[in-house]
């Protein structure tokens, strides 16, 4: 990533909404089930770079070389963002790697986590999904919306971009979900994806949730970043480029069943 250092170039804008990976599948219903032993075993914890709201969850990845304290939430926004009212807040991520800001450790700095939490080896579904890709994954998390708590869609509120996907190419995975949950690109309707659905983020477009209205029910969701232009060696413990840096888009890779275990072909 740029603030990790790596001298790379972006290769060629591509906006593909309905891109997906192929082969990926897994089971709503197990994860849902497992996600909430999860949560009875870690407490959910709200989202930090914002007062508690609607969203809460946990990171399912973590640093390390933190502190254990911070395995569950290191990678769950930043407290430093709080200074920002909720408009600022959407673009301030986004100004500050741009501006290669450093930030050893936090969120902003995705390579750090590169460890799953030892508590997901017990879930077999959750763990089957985060070890079944070949490109490394880093941050991943839960994010859960309190549906109770949500404001509805309006104007261009909480529009944002995100890392470009070639530092993290973001799959978000629907573990629950109703027609009041949505995502939703800007200039765009929004689009539903269901339980058991997923999809490619194009995160250099400005992007959003999208609420339809306020309700009983919590929308579950994991973000799961991948790393698609380096290579991890977690025996030495270090990243290095591959052969695809600064050449073949991300979502080319995807196409290619080049994610996965499974479709990956030498």
């Amino acid at each position: 990533m740029t603030d990790a250092g790596t001298p790379w170039t972006e290769v060629e804008f591509q906006f593909d909404p309905k891109l997906t990976v192929p082969e990926l599948q897994f089971n709503s219903v197990a994860l849902k089930d497992e996600i909430h032993s999860l949560c009875q075993e870690i407490k959910p914890i709200a989202w930090r770079s914002q007062p508690p709201g609607s969203l809460s969850g946990l990171s399912l990845s973590y640093d390390p070389q933190a502190p254990e304290q911070d395995w569950h939430c290191g990678s769950f926004g930043h407290p430093r963002y709080q200074i920002y009212n909720s408009k600022e807040y959407f673009q301030q991520p986004a100004l500050d790697h741009l501006s290669n800001k450093t930030f050893k450790g936090d969120y902003l700095d995705a390579l750090s986590f590169r460890r799953l939490l030892p508590e997901i080896e017990k879930y077999p579904a959750l763990s089957s999904l985060l070890n079944g890709f070949a490109a490394p994954l880093v941050m991943a998390r839960l994010r859960i919306l309190d549906g109770n708590l949500v404001y509805p869609t309006y104007d261009d509120g909480g529009l944002h971009t995100d890392f470009p996907p070639s530092d993290c190419m973001r799959i978000n995975v629907c573990v629950t979900t109703t027609d009041d949950f949505g995502l939703q690109y800007e200039n765009h309707e929004p689009f539903f994806l269901q339980p058991g659905q997923h999809c490619v983020v194009n995160t250099d477009v400005k992007h959003r949730p999208w609420v339809r209205k306020r309700s009983a029910f919590s929308r579950i969701h994991l973000t799961l970043e991948l790393t698609p232009w380096l290579d991890y060696d977690p025996v030495a413990d270090a990243w290095s480029i591959n052969e695809h840096c600064g050449k073949t888009h991300p979502y080319d890779l995807v196409r290619r069943g080049w994610m996965l275990k499974s479709t990956r072909r030498p």
